[in-house]
């Protein structure tokens, strides 16, 4: 009987084609939308591939041949790992797929924030030629970046930001001492202490019980005054009702968000009508580079479920292999 695979929500061509050019495999590819599909898809999986969508318990529950799912990316906050890993069911992901694309759309969003992109280009747009004398764009030559999540794409930030003769300082208390040892950037310990130093910060963690609005009102009292926020992490991390409030008084010069609390946020969300804020729909990873190694990734982590092959570098629950 061929190894059932549902695919909620279809991904690269070139990842669906390794899947469905094997024999051995039977695709169903569901709309995330359409619940009574996904229950109806899931009641006979024994492998399941995520991208947004929130695979919860109860849906679980109702996966009894399940034996392995497979994120399209990284991030596993939409997925009920802890009730995977009770069931013995492996966890992969595609480690290093979008790590590029992430980064690349961290180093854009400084450089627009720096040069009022937004703003010069209405200004055009809108007839306005002569306001360019009342630009107050700025070189990040010199400028402090602070990374905040020291892991793949975090570092790789680092390095392009040092490319561009800015300073950086690096904070991430959940780093491994092997990897502090092996820092290319000075690391702080003192989160807030750090904040009152950079002229840009960005944010690369993982949405978890710590990180949860790990950018409150404190956290931008700390800042310091004219600095700027990006977030190509996870929504939920930055409490988007505090960050308002610091661009209300003038505490941050701006920001940049490719995640939100609530995606997509709703069409009256405050955030939406600020000028000095820059927004991308949750599409830093999604690249045409990066979408055809998220998927292929995300095939052969399916095929290698289905031959007992799986590598344990790619699984966020490596333990459950042994049972």
């Amino acid at each position: 009987m061929p190894f059932q695979v549902a695919v909620i929500a279809a991904f690269d061509p070139t990842g669906l084609r390794l899947l469905r050019d094997d024999p051995g495999i039977a695709v169903t590819i569901v709309d995330p939308d359409d619940t009574a599909a996904v229950r109806s898809a899931l009641a006979t999986a024994d492998a399941v591939t995520v991208r947004t969508f929130v695979l919860d318990e109860a849906l679980i529950a109702g996966a009894p041949a399940l034996k392995l799912v497979a994120k399209h990316g990284i991030g596993t906050d939409n997925i009920a790992v802890d009730a995977l890993s009770a069931r013995g069911i492996p966890v992969a992901i595609a480690p290093g797929s979008n790590d590029r694309s992430v980064a690349e759309q961290t180093i854009a969003f400084i450089l627009a924030l720096a040069k009022q992109t937004r703003t010069m280009d209405a200004w055009v747009r809108d007839g306005h030629w002569h306001r360019r004398l009342e630009a107050s764009a700025q070189d990040i030559e010199d400028r402090t970046l602070l990374v905040v999540g020291y892991g793949r794409i975090g570092r790789r930030v680092a390095r392009m930001a040092r490319a561009l003769d800015m300073m950086v300082l690096a904070y991430d208390p959940a780093l491994p001492a092997t990897a502090r040892a092996r820092a290319d950037d000075p690391l702080v310990d003192d989160l807030h202490a750090a904040l009152g130093q950079a002229d840009y910060v960005s944010l690369h963690v993982p949405r978890t019980a710590q990180t949860v609005g790990l950018f409150d009102e404190a956290a931008f009292a700390a800042m310091r005054p004219g600095a700027r926020l990006v977030n190509c992490a996870r929504g939920g991390v930055v409490d988007e009702a505090a960050l308002l409030r610091a661009l209300e008084s003038g505490r941050l010069a701006g920001a940049a968000l490719d995640v939100f609390e609530t995606e997509p946020p709703p069409a009256d969300h405050p955030l939406l009508a600020w000028d000095d804020v820059l927004l991308c729909p949750h599409a830093a990873a999604l690249t045409r580079e990066s979408a055809r190694r998220m998927a292929v990734m995300t095939a052969e982590n399916v095929l290698a479920a289905r031959d007992g092959r799986l590598d344990p570098a790619r699984l966020v629950n490596p333990e459950v292999l042994g049972r």
